[in-house]
């Protein structure tokens, strides 16, 4: 049998067929986004969005303060009671249980000298060592001269006890807790009290010319020995602060009175009964 060459044509259109299958076109790669680009899209718009309102506030608040000041005045903010609902529920009772008369010593109490205008005296003097290092001794001390005056803070305690009386209880002489009093045999020697503005004073660092203004004189002391003074009592709602300022009103005034915050002795206020 002959073998017979295969014709030009025929040999053509074999190549032709092999070239359509090694290079059909491609498939188009292109496709629509996913659900995580959608996703992705969304939180780059939400984290620019905030930021351009957080630059808004920022900007609002840097153009509203003055001086570095804040908005808010921290000496008139509210002080909220923790007696919430209280009044109403004792509101109209007629069987309410008695209660004793309570005393409340001042939070702090401080001394200013009127010679010394700028001076401050520290709150805690007496200092004792422990193991854990020094800590004050927890006393009041109530300094009376004819330049140096007390200012003491208090602050109205418990419910429902909201009628409030300053006490001075001086104790007698050789008592350990009366360092230094003075006395005549005339004329008393009168100490003033005088209701202040009720700012939130640094009193750690209180001095002369940094203390509260005087806004009314609340009543007036004897300088007595072994005595206790009350001045007529005044409305002190729940959790409220007061503070007043002690004053000698003579010349030949001297009083140094030491207490724990145990003991009601020196300037304290008693607070009564209304409910």
């Amino acid at each position: 049998m002959e073998n017979v060459p295969l014709r030009y044509s025929d040999e053509l259109s074999d190549e032709q067929d092999n070239s359509k299958e090694q290079y059909q076109p491609a498939k188009d790669l292109r496709r629509g986004p996913t659900i995580w680009d959608v996703l992705t899209r969304w939180a780059a718009v939400i984290v620019l969005t905030t930021l351009a309102i957080d630059a808004s506030c920022l900007l609002y608040l840097l153009s509203h303060t003055s001086n570095g000041q804040a908005l808010a005045d921290l000496n008139n903010l509210p002080v909220r009671s923790s007696y919430i609902g209280l009044d109403k529920l004792y509101d109209g009772q007629k069987d309410m249980v008695a209660i004793s008369p309570i005393f409340n010593l001042p939070r702090p109490i401080a001394r200013v000298d009127k010679s010394r205008p700028t001076e401050s005296y520290p709150r805690w003097e007496g200092m004792m060592s422990t193991g854990r290092g020094m800590i004050p001794y927890n006393e009041m001390q109530l300094i009376l001269r004819p330049m140096v005056t007390s200012v003491a803070r208090f602050r109205a305690i418990d419910f429902g006890m909201e009628n409030c009386s300053l006490t001075l209880n001086i104790p007698p002489r050789g008592d350990q807790r009366l360092l230094s009093v003075s006395t005549t045999d005339h004329n008393p020697i009168l100490i003033d009290v005088w209701r202040l503005e009720d700012n939130q004073v640094d009193m750690d660092n209180l001095t002369w010319e940094t203390k509260p203004r005087r806004t009314l004189l609340e009543g007036t002391f004897e300088l007595k020995p072994n005595s206790t003074q009350y001045l007529p009592g005044f409305f002190c709602p729940t959790s409220s602060f007061h503070h007043f300022e002690l004053s000698c009103r003579d010349e030949n005034c001297d009083l140094h009175v030491v207490a724990t915050a145990r003991e009601p002795f020196g300037l304290y206020m008693t607070q009564y009964q209304t409910r």
